[in-house]
């Protein structure tokens, strides 16, 4: 995690005014709900740690070059996206806001992640309030 963390560490951007914070939210498929045991979790060629399937470096990549363009556009650097490094872009005061949210493989692993990590009661409160009528 101290990896990510300084992956998304933001530089300041030259211009003068306050940067517009913007949330982002990467979905990503990092581990596999449906493997529920070590044996399962081998086979699919994962890795069992705390309960969870975690999959393979192949689909861990996938997740850090979100990061690395997140990282890429707070910085202005351009070392992935050319773009990022213009002018017009050196002027934009935007910033991104990212946080990963595993996927777990299942739309309804997705969908739990999302409501229960991005959902604050500020936001959105009528989302994670149980429906009492339909």
């Amino acid at each position: 995690m101290a990896a990510v963390a300084a992956a998304l560490a933001s530089p300041e951007v030259s211009n003068h005014s306050a940067p517009r914070v913007v949330r982002v939210a990467l979905l990503q498929r990092m581990s596999d709900a449906r493997l529920k045991t070590l044996e399962s979790c081998n086979d699919a060629a994962g890795k069992w740690e705390g309960g969870t399937c975690w999959m393979g470096e192949g689909w861990q990549a996938a997740a850090a070059a979100g990061l690395a363009a997140a990282n890429d556009f707070n910085a202005r650097t351009g070392t992935y996206v050319p773009q990022f490094a213009s002018e017009a872009m050196q002027a934009c005061n935007v910033q991104l806001s990212v946080s990963v949210v595993d996927s777990g493989s299942t739309t309804a692993f997705a969908l739990e992640q999302l409501t229960t990590q991005l959902l604050d009661d500020e936001i959105s409160p009528d989302v994670r309030r149980p429906l009492t009528r339909c």
